[in-house]
């Protein structure tokens, strides 16, 4: 009986060593477990940034940098209008235009107009010089004030009313000026407009005088250099 107790005693031991071997091992584990660095790598953040949008003050002035016609030549510094008879005239010749530090200079050689005698000069909104009377042209171009215009049905002043021609006693004109307030590109552009011979003076007291000659502005490529 004594053997036996001694039996139960020493099995008892023995399963209370296992279980506490298991228990330390255990503990242990999960300790290490615990201290351990994590080998999962949390996913990178993406941060989208939406396009900026212009606003308005990015928005091209439509009196700048565009002709008559909706193109966009910034370079141009050389334009020219071929001018034909209009009402039965015989008025002819060319007129032409070159940027300068300035202003916009415009030279011009007519003939086949009243001799001795000041006539009407003006830039017009539309290159259109189909109808046999030039009115194809549409009105004076760019309106720049109220008041201060060259003739009773065109009485507000405009940056198309350009100097008088005056001719010799040939009826030739021939000559040039600067008018700052015009460009062939940019501000208040001539391209793709054309420009009048009115035949008679300026005179903001009567209606404006037939126009005789008329011709679309065209811009001119440059000369090509001598060394080409």
């Amino acid at each position: 009986m004594k053997r036996f107790f001694q039996m139960a005693t020493l099995g008892a031991a023995a399963l209370m060593t296992n279980l506490g071997t298991n228990l330390g091992l255990n503990m242990g584990l999960n300790l290490a477990q615990a201290q351990a660095p994590s080998t999962q790598q949390a996913a990178p953040t993406t941060t989208t940034q939406n396009a900026v949008t212009p606003g308005h003050d990015h928005v091209a002035d439509a009196t700048k940098g565009q002709t008559a016609s909706g193109t966009n030549k910034d370079d141009a510094t050389h334009a020219a209008a071929v001018m034909q008879p209009r009402n039965n005239s015989k008025a002819k010749g060319e007129v032409k235009f070159d940027e300068t530090p300035e202003g916009l200079k415009v030279t011009y050689k007519l003939q086949g107009l009243k001799p001795n005698a000041n006539l009407g000069f003006h830039i017009h909104d539309f290159g259109d010089c189909s109808s046999k009377d030039a009115k194809s042209a549409g009105s004076h171009y760019a309106e720049i004030a109220p008041t201060g215009g060259t003739a009773a049905d065109s009485p507000a002043k405009h940056a198309g009313d350009l100097p008088q021609v005056k001719t010799d006693s040939k009826g030739m004109a021939e000559g040039s000026f600067v008018a700052q307030q015009l460009s062939i590109d940019n501000e208040y552009p001539i391209a793709g407009r054309a420009i009048i011979v009115h035949g008679g003076p300026d005179d903001p007291s009567k209606k404006a005088p037939a126009r005789i000659a008329c011709g679309e502005i065209k811009i001119k490529a440059p000369a090509a250099s001598a060394s080409m």
